[in-house]
Protein backbone atom coordinates (compact mmCIF):
# COMPACT_ATOMS: atom_id res chain seq x y z
CA UNK A 1 0.00 0.00 0.00
CA UNK A 2 1.32 3.42 -1.07
CA UNK A 3 -0.37 7.01 -0.17
CA UNK A 4 -2.91 5.28 1.29
CA UNK A 5 -3.98 3.20 -2.25
CA UNK A 6 -3.31 -0.47 -2.67
CA UNK A 7 -0.46 -0.86 -5.81
CA UNK A 8 -0.59 -3.92 -8.40
CA UNK A 9 2.33 -5.92 -9.58
CA UNK A 10 -0.14 -8.51 -10.96
CA UNK A 11 1.64 -11.95 -11.77
CA UNK A 12 5.26 -10.93 -10.62
CA UNK A 13 5.38 -12.80 -7.10
CA UNK A 14 3.44 -14.21 -4.15
CA UNK A 15 3.39 -11.17 -2.40
CA UNK A 16 1.77 -9.20 -6.20
CA UNK A 17 -0.65 -11.91 -6.18
CA UNK A 18 -1.77 -11.21 -2.96
CA UNK A 19 -1.97 -7.67 -3.87
CA UNK A 20 -3.66 -8.25 -6.79
CA UNK A 21 -6.46 -9.60 -4.37
CA UNK A 22 -6.74 -6.74 -2.34
CA UNK A 23 -7.05 -4.85 -5.45
CA UNK A 24 -9.68 -7.04 -6.89
CA UNK A 25 -11.66 -6.76 -3.75
CA UNK A 26 -11.37 -2.68 -3.74
CA UNK A 27 -13.94 -1.02 -6.79
CA UNK A 28 -12.50 1.48 -8.61
CA UNK A 29 -14.49 4.68 -8.71
CA UNK A 30 -13.48 5.47 -12.03
CA UNK A 31 -12.60 4.17 -15.49
CA UNK A 32 -9.23 6.20 -15.07
CA UNK A 33 -8.41 4.36 -11.59
CA UNK A 34 -9.20 1.25 -12.90
CA UNK A 35 -6.85 1.64 -15.63
CA UNK A 36 -4.39 2.57 -13.03
CA UNK A 37 -4.80 -0.26 -11.24
CA UNK A 38 -4.08 -2.65 -14.18
CA UNK A 39 -1.60 -0.80 -16.43
CA UNK A 40 1.74 -2.92 -14.66
CA UNK A 41 -0.97 -5.99 -15.90
CA UNK A 42 -1.36 -4.12 -19.55
CA UNK A 43 2.31 -3.76 -19.62
CA UNK A 44 2.89 -7.61 -18.50
CA UNK A 45 0.60 -8.93 -21.34
CA UNK A 46 2.56 -6.48 -24.18
CA UNK A 47 5.98 -8.58 -22.80
CA UNK A 48 5.78 -11.34 -25.72
CA UNK A 49 8.15 -13.19 -23.21
CA UNK A 50 5.12 -13.45 -20.37
CA UNK A 51 3.71 -17.39 -20.29
CA UNK A 52 0.24 -18.03 -21.25
CA UNK A 53 -0.95 -19.00 -17.63
CA UNK A 54 0.30 -15.57 -16.94
CA UNK A 55 -1.33 -13.74 -19.51
CA UNK A 56 -4.48 -15.81 -18.64
CA UNK A 57 -4.39 -14.54 -15.16
CA UNK A 58 -3.39 -11.05 -15.82
CA UNK A 59 -6.61 -11.36 -18.46
CA UNK A 60 -8.81 -11.96 -15.52
CA UNK A 61 -7.52 -9.53 -13.31
CA UNK A 62 -8.27 -6.28 -15.95
CA UNK A 63 -11.91 -8.29 -16.53
CA UNK A 64 -12.33 -8.40 -12.71
CA UNK A 65 -11.19 -4.91 -12.19
CA UNK A 66 -13.35 -3.67 -15.06
CA UNK A 67 -16.81 -5.24 -14.12
CA UNK A 68 -16.35 -3.28 -10.92
CA UNK A 69 -16.31 0.49 -12.40
CA UNK A 70 -19.30 1.67 -11.84
CA UNK A 71 -22.01 2.97 -14.68
CA UNK A 72 -22.59 6.36 -14.96
CA UNK A 73 -26.56 7.46 -14.49
CA UNK A 74 -27.98 7.92 -17.84
CA UNK A 75 -25.25 5.38 -19.89
CA UNK A 76 -27.82 2.98 -20.12
CA UNK A 77 -30.06 5.06 -22.23
CA UNK A 78 -27.29 5.13 -24.62
CA UNK A 79 -28.28 3.87 -27.97
CA UNK A 80 -26.28 0.83 -28.62
CA UNK A 81 -24.94 0.37 -25.44
CA UNK A 82 -23.36 -2.88 -24.57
Amino acid sequence: MENGRSTNVAGQSKSARQSTDQVTRRVPRSSFEAKQITHSAYERLRDPRTPSAEQRELEAFQRDVSANIPIPPGATQIPDYP
